[in-house]
């Protein structure tokens, strides 16, 4: 049995789970914890002790976590051509015709395609024009 303590105003009492000091209130019940948390851990004490259990298990465990990294990376867009740079465009086109890359069953789309460009062409006054010596 604990023995019986008489308040005094002031009187310092230990906490009885972590030993910390501290004030007496002046009026009221004699708290055995400086804290609700301390009072809470003695109580988990007891109740597992009670129960025959220990009190606290640590359990160590290493947590792998994957996270995704972003890399940049430079990825060519093909863009459509404009202005002065159809010329070019063409060209390619040319090649890639003469060494076979395009297939057979696009031809018909392509001529189409083409077609249109001609009578487009053919709308333009300037197109109209009789061509210099030099883009012969």
């Amino acid at each position: 049995m604990q023995p019986k303590l008489v308040r005094a105003p002031g009187q310092i009492v230990a906490c009885a789970w972590c030993g910390t000091t501290f004030t007496l209130a002046t009026t009221g019940r004699i708290p055995k914890w400086c804290s609700q948390s301390c009072r809470q851990r003695a109580w988990e004490q007891r109740r597992a002790a009670e129960s025959g259990r220990s009190a606290v298990d640590v359990v160590v465990r290493i947590v792998e976590v994957e996270r995704p990294v972003l890399v940049p990376q430079r990825v060519a867009v093909p863009t459509i051509p404009k202005g002065g740079a159809w010329p070019d465009a063409l060209a390619e086109l040319v090649d890639q015709l003469d060494r076979g890359l395009v297939y057979d069953r696009h031809l018909p789309h392509l001529v189409r395609a083409i077609n249109e460009v001609l009578v487009a062409m053919e709308r333009r006054p300037a197109s109209r024009r009789s061509p210099r010596r030099s883009d012969r």
